[in-house]
């Protein structure tokens, strides 16, 4: 594993966030559908820059971003959301109380290194930390559907066709002390 560095997000972390997303989301979009995503991933990009402004605006309660750094430059993300509408809308309101972790991106380049399981122990820590005993986790890319069935097992919820045909939505229910150890 390489010698990476977990912290909060600050304020100066957003511009290079803003290109990070760029980088990690085309090249997710590049590896899942043929053509025509670019509008997809500007959407996503300005998606999670809501985000960030949520964590920041909200001192973290709304929304909580811990980065991994690697010399000083943002490697991965991850965040956690005490609530998300797209997880509300697929399971019909079951899982509208639960949190989200979410947002778990890594450059390509540094992927496969033990990038993600360092964030999901630092983001676990944190939810441990604010007293919450489950949480929800969704996807809908099918690279990223792989992983987490590895480290998740099958999802409690499949939204078949949700993007487009062949192209479902994950949505695992987790608790946290029986994962903790998966990463």
């Amino acid at each position: 594993m390489i010698d990476i560095k977990v912290e909060r997000l600050i304020e100066s972390n957003i511009s290079e966030l803003h290109n990070f997303f760029q980088v990690t989301l085309l090249d997710t979009f590049k590896r899942e559908v043929d053509s025509g995503y670019e509008e997809d991933v500007k959407e996503e990009v300005e998606t999670k820059m809501k985000y960030l402004k949520e964590d920041l605006d909200s001192n973290g309660e709304l929304c909580h971003f811990i980065l991994a750094k690697l010399n000083n430059k943002i490697i991965g993300t991850v965040c956690y959301r005490p609530y998300d509408n797209l997880i509300t809308k697929c399971s019909n309101g079951k899982y509208k109380d639960e949190g989200a972790v979410g947002t778990v991106y890594i450059l390509p380049e540094y992927q496969n290194m033990g990038v993600g399981s360092k964030l999901m122990h630092a983001i676990l820590d944190y939810i441990k930390s604010i007293n919450i005993e489950t949480f929800c986790l969704d996807s809908g890319f099918k690279i990223a559907q792989k992983f987490w069935i590895k480290k998740l097992g099958e999802p409690q919820l499949i939204v078949k066709d949700f993007w487009d045909i062949g192209y479902d939505h994950y949505i695992w229910r987790v608790e946290v002390k029986k994962v903790i150890n998966n990463f």
